[in-house]
């Protein structure tokens, strides 16, 4: 069995900004978000972990990089752990997409498996395989422990769909800003919710 503990960047300007969308857009972390990461290894610092995997946006680094030189553990890079592409949605609010895209906002709170985000980005389907894909992986080498520091789109749908939920009730899971989610994954792929927490919080 392995535990996961799913990460999600502190905070970027975008988010104080009525949490616009960000997908691509490689923002760094505020004032707020920094700290946030500073807590996040002190309240996990006392953990061993086997291995940290972590998308390539500079929040992401950004915030796993105190916990690891607390742990003096390596960042290994995986794109796929990267946000969802939102296509023509980036930089919104959720208010403004509504607005602009009403239609093609209600058909992805209906299906977003089979709604491209933005019109022109992913499907909720093509997140959820390319991030189980990544689990999916680490569970085959058996570590004890894994830190997967992602996005929280990503991250919501990977829970939902790996839970057995409908990809269209995703938004029902909340994991704030540096906030951590933990997961047992045993051999056979079966997936125990352990506990979501808000350990940034300070």
């Amino acid at each position: 069995m392995t535990r996961f503990y799913f990460v999600r960047h502190g905070e970027t300007i975008w988010n104080r900004e009525g949490n616009r969308y960000c997908g691509r857009t490689d923002l760094p972390l505020t004032p707020d978000g920094l700290q946030q990461a500073h807590q996040l290894a002190k309240n996990l610092g006392q953990l061993s972990f086997d291995h940290a995997v972590v998308s390539p946006r500079l929040r992401a680094r950004q915030t796993a990089q105190p916990l690891l030189t607390r742990l003096g553990l390596s960042m290994e890079i995986d794109e796929r752990l990267r946000e969802i592409e939102f296509g023509d949605w980036e930089g919104l609010t959720p208010q403004e997409i509504q607005q602009s895209f009403p239609d093609l906002w209600h058909a992805w709170a209906e299906d977003p498996t089979a709604v491209h985000a933005g019109g022109w980005g992913e499907s909720a389907q093509e997140v959820l395989t390319r991030m189980l894909a990544v689990i999916q992986d680490w569970t085959a080498r058996r570590p004890r422990r894994v830190l997967v520091v992602s996005h929280n789109t990503a991250i919501r749908i990977l829970i939902a769909g790996a839970l057995g939920m409908p990809l269209s009730q995703y938004r029902a899971i909340e994991i704030d800003n540096g906030g951590v989610m933990v997961v047992d994954v045993d051999e056979n792929g079966t997936w125990t919710w352990k506990l979501g927490m808000c350990l940034a919080a300070g």
